[in-house]
């Protein structure tokens, strides 16, 4: 009896765990590990959350992410975008707010990171500006708000978390194998000695 106490207990236990990780157990590893692609999104995410740091301001933190930020040779990153009320999707379905999806949908927050790591109990910028505003959201509590985009860094620090549209891989040009470059110059090679014989033969 006891066996099986303990048997649907540890059920129970595991099922609860399968539960809470579901929504996110379709990350798909990018650039060794250094991103990872959100193919409900078709975004990929920076795998470390703090790796542009959180000095100057939203303008500067953009253009940085947008003009120079290099992973890997990819480029083209840009901040993931966020709601337009200060609490912000709250449940399911905030597949127009790439930060509160990862927050509510998917459940990555500072206190569960799962594959990615730095993420900050605090403040991160988003993309979605209103007027001379942007909308700020905190991966602790899922909460959202408003800061000026020229608010200096001695004022208010906010870290920001780069991501790229669609799968970076996709961008990443695949070399064709060695076979695929031998069978195509053996081709080459075969119909142009065809060519060759046939003008022989004419002379």
């Amino acid at each position: 009896m006891i066996n099986k106490l303990l048997t649907v207990l540890g059920m129970v236990i595991c099922f609860g765990v399968s539960a809470s990780h579901a929504a996110i157990f379709d990350f798909e590893v990018r650039l060794g590990g250094l991103a990872y692609y959100d193919p409900d999104l078709d975004i990929t995410w920076l795998a470390d959350a703090t790796s542009n740091g959180n000095s100057g301001n939203w303008i500067s933190q953009t253009n940085s992410i947008e003009n120079t930020l290099n992973v890997a040779g990819i480029t083209g990153w840009r901040l993931p975008t966020a709601g337009s009320t200060p609490l912000s999707c709250p449940g399911d379905g905030c597949l127009s707010n790439e930060m509160g999806y990862m927050f509510h949908d998917r459940e990555i927050n500072s206190g569960d990171m799962y594959v990615f790591n730095s993420i900050q109990a605090d403040w991160y910028y988003s993309s979605s500006a209103v007027g001379n505003d942007v909308w700020l959201f905190n991966l602790l509590t899922g909460e959202q708000q408003l800061l000026g985009k020229n608010t200096p860094a001695s004022q208010f620090l906010a870290f920001t978390w780069a991501v790229h549209d669609g799968d970076v891989e996709a961008v990443i040009a695949t070399p064709l194998p060695a076979a695929v470059w031998m069978f195509g110059s053996a081709v080459v090679g075969f119909f142009g000695f065809r060519r060759r014989k046939k003008a022989l033969a004419h002379l």
